[in-house]
């Protein structure tokens, strides 16, 4: 399940010079070969500084190629270039705007999220140093796409790091009847839950030697990843996504997209 082929989205910006270290440091640690791809912007067109790019990432113990790749829709561009490459990974960089005017522009790491058919990581920060991430964050929803972001997870952290692992889980707000909760039985239902399959989940992962630490949490499952990747000083939070794509990922949007929006870190979103 290793990354073999790992796509870099290169626009030549502070931010995308994140994505192609840490594609960089992914690339040495999982044997992968790297795509450098540029998407040439009508009054931004820095396709002559691919090749410097790549001479100067040459003889890092990785094997790089370069692609033009010419399209209005860098997002589509990337998905397309990742089938024609047969990448497992895109990697993309992201400005980090927040607040309204993200929520207004949205950005091209949120649309190739969206849009591409696989894993992609935007990339914040330095992060990833060699040999791996050593602060990780994965949220799971015990389902076997969330199994499969923990396994991508353990794949890019560093020997011997722990995998920290949550699981939220949010009960909405109801009006009071006969001046009683009714949501009090469903909250302790969906605690006691949770407090079990955390467990079969810690027990399983346990017996193939990853270390994983667990814990759950009554909130909003992207508001809940954001909080504890701050209080944890994660370098990476890994969430998985069903890979819907097309008009129902624009109007269903997803706690993966929320994450990618406003994570203090990198996000690794696992197809």
């Amino acid at each position: 399940m290793s990354f073999g082929t790992i796509l870099v989205g290169v626009d030549l910006s502070r931010s995308s010079d994140a994505a192609v270290r840490q594609a960089m440091s992914l690339a040495r640690k999982c044997g992968a070969r790297v795509v450098l791809a540029h998407v040439p912007q009508k009054y931004a067109d820095d396709r002559v500084k691919l090749e410097p790019l790549r001479q100067q990432l040459a003889g890092q113990g990785v094997e790089i190629s370069t692609a033009i790749m010419e399209d209005d829709e860098p997002d589509r561009a990337l998905a397309d270039a990742a089938k024609r490459f047969g990448a497992d990974l895109i990697a993309v960089g992201t400005h980090g705007r927040t607040g309204l005017r993200r929520l207004l522009l949205g950005s091209i790491a949120e649309k190739t999220v969206r849009f591409a058919a696989t894993s992609v990581l935007v990339a914040r920060g330095d992060g990833a140093p060699d040999g791996g991430y050593q602060r990780i964050l994965v949220g799971t929803d015990f389902s076997p796409m969330a199994d499969a972001a923990i396994a991508r997870a353990v794949e890019v952290a560093a020997p011997g790091a722990p995998i920290h692992v949550l699981n939220a889980w949010h009960v909405p707000v109801a009006a009071p009847i006969d001046g009683t909760d009714p949501t009090i039985v469903v909250r302790a239902d969906l605690a006691e839950d949770a407090k079990v399959r955390a467990g079969e989940l810690v027990k399983r992962w346990r017996a193939t030697g990853v270390a994983i630490e667990m814990e759950t949490s009554e909130a909003p499952a992207a508001d809940a990843l954001i909080d504890r990747a701050e209080s944890l000083g994660a370098e990476l939070i890994v969430v998985g996504s069903h890979g819907h794509r097309g008009v129902r990922r624009l109007v269903l949007g997803s706690v993966a997209e929320a994450t990618v929006r406003h994570a203090p870190c990198s996000v690794l979103v696992a197809r």
